[in-house]
């Protein structure tokens, strides 16, 4: 029997999870694993092999994405290919910035985004927007840097880069992406 684990942690995980229990990492496909059987709970980390040991044609140790391929081209802590922050180099505030104003986040925080001002704190920036819900969305910003969004049962729907979102489930954001919030809130996210 094949087991699905979490890259970081190790930790078993159900096939249609997005946020590792062990870790809390939003997860993707890069982020798991497939073992035979059920894994060791103290299995110690893979020895590197040769295959892991760096080219010279590849960059640093210190400069190699641990989600994705290690030639990955890495700008400003940001692995180019899967635009996750490097481990280490976590990101330490999320921006995601609409035409009404910015909307800043430290790591850790999370905020919901929508008109209703009892259950948001940024509401005086959707307030405009009729199509956009009371409760829109929550967004957030993992200790680990990792930043995700979650539509909360939208009437009109949480878009990424023009993709729309299942209600309920954690999103990975990637720096630079663009968020849509109904027809026409669109706000772009930085992470600094």
């Amino acid at each position: 029997m094949e087991q699905l684990i979490c890259i970081h942690c190790e930790h078993p995980l159900g096939s249609d999870e997005t946020e590792c229990p062990g870790c809390e990492r939003v997860i993707g496909e890069r982020d798991t694993r497939t073992i035979a059987g059920a894994p060791a709970k103290s299995m110690p980390p893979a020895e590197p092999t040769p295959e892991m040991a760096p080219r010279p044609d590849e960059p640093a140790p210190g400069l190699r994405c641990p989600y994705c391929t290690p030639s990955a081209q890495v700008v400003d802590d940001i692995c180019m290919d899967c635009l996750r922050p490097l481990p280490g180099h976590v990101a330490q505030e999320l921006l995601l910035s609409f035409e009404t104003g910015d909307i800043r986040l430290r790591a850790g925080e999370c905020t919901v985004l929508g008109r209703d001002p009892s259950a948001s704190e940024v509401a005086a920036h959707f307030a405009p927007y009729d199509n956009v819900s009371r409760t829109h969305a929550t967004v957030g910003l993992a200790r680990d840097g990792t930043a995700w969004i979650r539509d909360e049962g939208s009437t009109n729907g949480t878009y990424i880069d023009g993709e729309r979102l299942p209600d309920g489930e954690k999103t990975l954001l990637t720096d630079r992406c663009r968020v849509r919030l109904a027809s026409d809130v669109t706000g772009k996210v930085r992470y600094g």
